[in-house]
């Protein structure tokens, strides 16, 4: 699976491999998630998911997890090729693969939606591979974007994993994705990348039109407005007022309504929207309608309609064509029987001054700034240099290698992620000692201040120690006893979970009460198991690698008792035997 976002929550990031194990999740509410939970999805998935992301946009957990290092080598930042520009695509490609024979089917997704938890209004296109269809959708442009990604890198990837991303590039080269319904045609468009690469086919004329972006600058709004006589702009209040009503004359101006864009909250947003800091709530897809005579163009994906959006970001949208009366302008303003017009969600705009708002256009220019450094970081290479200790802690360095001269306009603090509250001036070497092993993360927190603006932001750091130590001193902090053993296995093996697990483990006190040792209940694993014995190697495989994690003599390897072995070793020989055709 290869994914890109401009900006990326952590916590989020675990939601993909949660959703691939088909864990039951609420989005939400990620802190609630058993941890076994999240460490069975980590194992099995993360190593075939790349997430890339624009260097220096991470975003820091609510609470830091220490089960993020099992997440860590998936994020990739990157920098767009063009200096000054951003990356910023939002797509997602998912490879199925049949056990059976071996085939491969391929899931692709085009949204305007980071890899966020911002409650904001986003677009998303959904195209499944049918191997039987006959209009096919062209996935050359979707491959050569994917192929060009590692390049990319402020940092280089793993050999592995780089593999791992062409080689999707080059399966979905023969991907069968159908245009969807009502649409006729469907064209990928990727931005700012590809050499030669098509850019958006917006039109210079349109009989109607419907703009929705979050952003606009003074340029483009005047060229989207004017594209017809009957055009409408949807976009942000806050936008509207920062590129002034001199560059929308020739359009109707609308927002979305309070009830729409923040139900079930204040009048007013709570935090505020920029391009380069996101939307935590309200609008932020990016499409754009266009009618000309019988056909209609509808523009979606990650593009703004902004100078910077169109020429030099990277970028991802799709351009969809179909009949106007039943994909046009009219459609999505008015709506049908199965779906809401955005006449009934938005309502008219009027822009208070002719002029751009040169105080916002000033505090644009700062949050660029700040941007702009932490992505310099973040290229510079920063490595977390640690050192374990005798009593689970560590002395950690942030050490800027080479002759990296690292420049800003302010106050730069900086601090590992899991240590929240001791931010410190970043130099040359920057020292935190008495860190506890399961605290050692790669994600630095950044924070600049100028004057009394203070923005912040995360980048990734290469982890130099002992990273091998520091996982199975984890591992085994979250299986620490039968219980949690027993839990792990059964996830691993694609078992049901029973509510009351304690029932399931034998409980055995000593003299004075205390719990003296628990062992596994055959019932517990019995159904799972004889499941793996008939067909499920993968999951045999997945119970092999998490023993050898925790049979390590540095992790005591005390749960993996005799019972466990022997249950396991008849298992692996059952499985043998079915396998070579002994067994019928």
């Amino acid at each position: 699976m290869v994914t890109t976002t401009y900006s990326l929550d952590l916590n989020a990031l675990l939601v993909a491999p949660l959703a691939l194990a088909a864990r039951s999740h609420d989005a939400t509410d990620i802190e609630s998630l058993a941890p076994i939970a999240i460490l069975d999805s980590l194992r099995r998935y993360v190593r075939s998911m790349t997430v890339f992301c624009q260097a220096g946009a991470l975003r820091a957990p609510g609470k830091f997890r220490s089960l993020m290092s099992f997440a860590e080598d998936a994020v990739v930042e990157v920098q767009a090729p063009t200096e000054g520009r951003l990356f910023h695509p939002k797509i997602w490609l998912i490879r199925f693969v049949d056990e059976d024979n071996g085939a491969y089917l391929h899931r692709f997704l085009c949204s305007s939606r980071n890899l966020t938890f911002d409650a904001s209004w986003d677009t998303l296109l959904v195209l499944d591979e049918e191997e039987t269809a006959l209009d096919i959708v062209d996935p050359t442009p979707l491959a050569d974007f994917l192929t060009a990604l590692p390049a990319l890198a402020v940092t280089p990837m793993a050999d592995g994993r780089s593999r791992s991303v062409r080689d999707i590039a080059g399966t979905v080269r023969e991907a069968r994705f159908t245009c969807p319904a009502p649409f006729t045609s469907l064209a990928m468009y990727p931005l700012g990348l590809i050499a030669d690469a098509e850019s958006l086919p917006v039109p210079r004329s349109a009989d109607r039109a419907i703009v929705i972006s979050p952003f606009f600058d003074v340029s483009t709004a005047r060229t989207f407005s004017t594209i017809g006589s009957n055009t409408r702009v949807i976009s942000r209040a806050e936008t509207f007022d920062r590129t002034g009503s001199a560059a929308f004359t020739s359009s109707e101006n609308y927002v979305l309504q309070n009830v729409a864009d923040r139900p079930g909250g204040d009048d007013e947003p709570s935090e505020s929207a920029s391009e380069i800091d996101g939307v935590p709530t309200g609008l932020h897809a990016k499409t754009f309608l266009f009618d000309h005579g019988k056909e209609a163009l509808l523009i979606t994906g990650s593009a703004n309609a902004t100078g910077a959006a169109l020429h030099g970001n990277v970028e991802f949208s799709v351009g969809l064509r179909g009949p106007v009366a039943k994909c046009g302008v009219n459609v999505l303003w008015e709506g049908g029987r199965e779906s809401t017009g955005f006449a009934k969600i938005a309502e008219p705009y009027t822009i208070p001054s002719a002029q751009p708002d040169a105080e916002c256009e000033a505090l644009a220019h700062i949050e660029k700034d700040m941007a702009d450094f932490r992505a310099e970081f973040a290229a510079a290479r920063p490595e977390l240099h640690f050192d374990l200790r005798g009593d689970d802690t560590a002395e950690c360095v942030l050490r800027i290698p080479g002759n990296s001269t690292l420049s800003f306009d302010g106050e730069v603090l900086v601090t590992p992620i899991s240590l929240r509250n001791e931010y410190v001036p970043l130099n040359s070497a920057v020292a935190w000692t008495g860190v506890a092993t399961s605290n050692i993360t790669p994600f630095i927190s950044v924070q600049t201040r100028r004057g009394s603006i203070v923005r912040v932001g995360v980048v990734k750091a290469s982890l130099c120690g002992d990273t091998t130590a520091r996982d199975k001193f984890i591992l085994r902090q979250h299986i620490s006893n039968q219980r949690a053993l027993t839990l792990c296995l059964l996830f691993l093996l694609g078992g049901v979970v029973p509510g009351e697990l304690d029932e399931l483990i034998e409980i055995q006190r000593g003299e004075q009460g205390q719990l003296a040792s628990r062992h596994i209940d055959d019932a517990a694993l019995f159904e799972p198991l004889v499941r793996a014995v008939v067909g499920d190697r993968a999951a045999l495989e997945r119970i092999d690698s998490l023993i050898r994690d925790l049979d390590e003599p540095a992790t005591g390897g005390t749960l993996i008792n005799d019972e466990l072995r022997s249950l396991l070793d008849a298992v692996r020989a059952a499985h043998s035997a079915v396998a070579g055709g002994v067994l019928k």
